[in-house]
């Protein structure tokens, strides 16, 4: 009997073990089959007027974003789009799926039926912890009057807003002594009433704890290995607060930011020394490491210049620290090449000065330079000295940054070939030889609110230059026999940029430009030319005061400086128009590897150049279309794009592309263009 007993015990244990081993081996046959499944087909389905729209649902979900099916991704997107919606303010939504495999062709269609129902609005808001008696009328009038709260009554809600709001006032706070200022949860109250007007509606209860004011105590700075006559007053001059004033965290991190552009300064870190909670005072300590003060280096260079792309070899010796005072002091020189007729070479000298007037917003700058350039018609050497001054403006105002700058040129131009030009009413050709001198002053002022510099995904740039050229020009060219210029430039930029992407960071941008410019002659322009005894009526033509037009800065269909409604159009035109219309997508942002860097563009370009500005005519203004690709790197993205002429107003009765057949196209009207950096 017990032996009948304990053979039954042991078959059971072993039949149960069978079935185990079918079950698993049943299993990962599924799993098998299951895992080998390709997505044929996603659907997306609103059983209503949607809030959102497809695109948008599927930039969440991993499910379509390969042609490989994952059934656990797929559970988990339910559960994505469901938060989606919920915190977009559709607590009710119901989000149902559907499957169809075809285990023959191991294909699956994939469908997410949404029901997204009644939206929820905000009833009431409540801000606890920071009520006027606790943080005092004039700051609360400061956080709800003068600026605008991110969430309102009668709005949908939405997380992200909700979330955003709370930053606002934690940095608010922050930036008004309250240093250890934090926010609780928030908390959501979902309203149940018969109120018909309370229906599908809630409460949000924002809890802050504000704690004590502090202010900014004394702050110490500690150097590692200090040298080079490095002074804590260089430190202290950098500072956007002093001792005593209230904490404010924003100007904290402005002061970090201002270090960190100190070139000596290799890195500077802000550490809480001592927190007096009793009397409510933060003390600050500095620790900044230094880089070598000097550095020589060779360069691999890379430059446009007049919407010509030159590249080269330089040899550059830098001092951080010039003769103390956090000054810079930066010579180099450089070979650059275009092609074997259009090359440059350079020597300079650049001295940048911080603090002018012991001021942290003001910065100068002084650069000599000798330069040789062999161009189209001409061979130019040049000296040029010039003196610039940077006003950082404050942050209240529209306009952020202010320059000035005062150029002397001393520029002698040599003809490659004969030249034509009219002596005594007559026709000649001469070789010549052209001194010219300029005296230039300009004054640029600009607004950029732009959130990035390589690629800027939304914000504005604009920018209005005035320049004036003859006061002193007049009296070194009596003074000297030599030639002059007399004019005023105007010049307008506009460069906006929308983000057209749901996705973080940002796949998609479009990006606008727009550019006017003008130059108003006045006085004598003639120019004196050596073994010319009568003064000749033409342009000093690579003179960089002129606007120039086509180039992988402008007009993209055309090559640099060949685009323009008149003869000798390389030399340059006293106006110019120019639009772009250019979506940038960066597709592979969020993968690794070097397809991260990588994107595309595709643009059309509007504008000319005319000689005059009153020979400005609508009929005349050019158009190009293409694309490009870019990778972006630390100093900006490299560009390579192909431009069409899409209208040429000077093929007269072929103007439009659509007149040329494809081989014409890919011969006449096509040019390529390469650079560093944005095209705007």
């Amino acid at each position: 009997m017990l032996l009948k007993s304990f053979c039954f015990k042991y078959l059971l244990l072993f039949i149960i073990f069978l079935r185990f081993l079918n079950i698993c081996h049943s299993q990962d046959d599924e799993d098998d089959k299951t895992g080998e499944l390709k997505l044929d087909e996603l659907i997306i389905n609103f059983n209503n007027s949607p809030a959102f729209d497809k695109k948008q649902i599927e930039s969440i979900i991993s499910t379509g974003q390969s042609d490989k099916f994952d059934f656990n991704e797929y559970i988990l997107d339910r559960q994505r789009i469901e938060k989606f919606y919920f915190d977009n303010g559709f607590f009710d939504a119901v989000i149902d799926t559907s499957l169809s495999i075809n285990y023959k062709s191991k294909k699956v269609i994939a469908q997410f039926i949404v029901t997204q129902k009644q939206e929820y609005t905000i009833n009431k808001i409540y801000y606890r912890g920071i009520e006027p008696e606790k943080i005092g009328d004039i700051y609360t009038k400061k956080l709800f009057v003068e600026d605008e709260p991110l969430i309102k009554v009668n709005a949908r809600y939405n997380r992200d807003a909700l979330s955003a709001e709370i930053v606002r006032i934690l940095n608010f706070l922050n930036n008004n002594g309250y240093a250890r200022a934090n926010a609780l949860l928030p908390e959501v109250v979902k309203i149940i009433s018969d109120d018909e007007k309370l229906s599908h509606k809630v409460d949000l209860i924002l809890n802050f704890i504000t704690g004590e004011q502090y202010k900014f105590g004394k702050v110490k700075i500690e150097v590692t290995d200090k040298k080079y006559y490095f002074s804590d007053n260089y430190v202290y001059k950098q500072l956007e607060f002093s001792e005593g004033d209230l904490y404010n965290k924003e100007n904290l991190t402005l002061s970090e930011n201002n270090l960190s552009r100190i070139a000596i300064v290799e890195n500077a870190r802000f550490q809480v020394e001592k927190l007096d909670t009793v009397n409510r005072v933060i003390y600050f300590l500095i620790k900044i490491s230094l880089r070598n003060k000097y550095e020589v280096q060779p360069e691999l260079v890379a430059y446009e210049i007049f919407n010509r792309f030159y590249m080269g070899l330089g040899l550059s010796y830098l001092d951080r620290n010039f003769f103390g005072g956090n000054r810079t002091q930066n010579i180099s020189i450089k070979g650059l090449v275009h092609n074997k007729d259009i090359y440059a070479g350079e020597l300079l000298m650049e001295l940048l000065q911080p603090n002018i007037f012991n001021n942290r917003k003001i910065s100068g700058k002084w650069r000599l330079g000798l330069s040789y350039l062999s161009d189209d018609i001409y061979y130019i050497s040049q000296i040029d000295n010039r003196f610039e001054a940077f006003f950082e403006l404050p942050k209240h105002t529209y306009f952020n940054l202010m320059t000035l700058e005062w150029r002397l040129s001393d520029q002698r131009f040599t003809s490659k070939e004969l030249v034509p030009v009219i002596i005594n009413d007559s026709n000649v050709s001469l070789k010549l030889k052209i001194k010219a001198f300029y005296s230039i002053l300009t004054y640029t002022i600009a607004h950029n609110n732009t959130d990035n510099f390589a690629f800027p995904t939304k914000g504005f740039y604009q920018s209005f230059l005035i320049e004036e050229s003859g006061l002193l020009g007049n009296l070194f060219e009596k003074l000297f026999n030599t030639s002059s210029t007399n004019y005023i430039k105007f010049s307008i930029l506009n460069n906006f940029f929308i983000n057209i992407s749901n996705t973080f960071p940002s796949k998609s941008v479009l990006a606008i430009k727009f550019r006017l410019g003008s130059i108003f002659e006045y006085g004598d322009n003639k120019i004196t030319a050596e073994a010319v005894e009568d003064e000749l009526s033409i342009n000093i033509i690579p003179s960089d005061w002129r606007f120039i037009a086509g180039g992988g800065t402008s007009i993209r269909g055309w090559n640099a400086r060949s685009l323009g409604t008149f003869n000798g159009k390389e030399n340059g035109g006293d106006l110019l128009f120019e639009t772009t219309i250019e979506h940038r997508t960066r597709p592979f942002i969020n993968s690794k590897g070097l397809f991260k860097d990588l994107g595309f563009v595709t643009f059309l370009d509007v504008g000319n150049l005319w000689e005059k500005p009153k020979n400005f005519k609508f009929n005349q203004i050019a158009m190009a279309v293409g694309f490009g690709l870019r990778y972006y790197t630390i100093v900006g993205p490299v560009r390579f794009d192909i431009g069409f002429k899409l209208y040429d107003p000077e093929n007269v009765n072929k103007e439009w592309i659509f007149s040329y057949d494809l081989k014409s196209i890919f011969t006449n009207r096509i040019a390529f263009q390469f650079g560093i950096g944005n095209s705007f």
